[in-house]
């Protein structure tokens, strides 16, 4: 199987996020749903993406 660094990169955060709960499903659940619910940013083409993306790395740009 050929391994992807996103991949390993998205399970190492499920598993911290896992951690962070407690190994509790319901409580894995209600936090990825009060981020669902505070996150009112939709995506629906490249270009909305790459804005989203730069608006993203200038904050982190300006937080440095």
């Amino acid at each position: 199987m050929v391994e992807d660094p996103i991949v390993e990169e998205i399970h190492e955060i499920r598993r911290k996020m896992w951690v962070q709960c407690g190994e509790d499903i319901e409580k894995f659940i209600e936090m990825i749903s009060s981020w669902e619910s505070a996150d009112t940013t939709r995506i629906s083409s490249v270009e909305e993406l790459q804005a989203f993306v730069n608006s993203r790395e200038q904050i982190t740009q300006e937080n440095e």
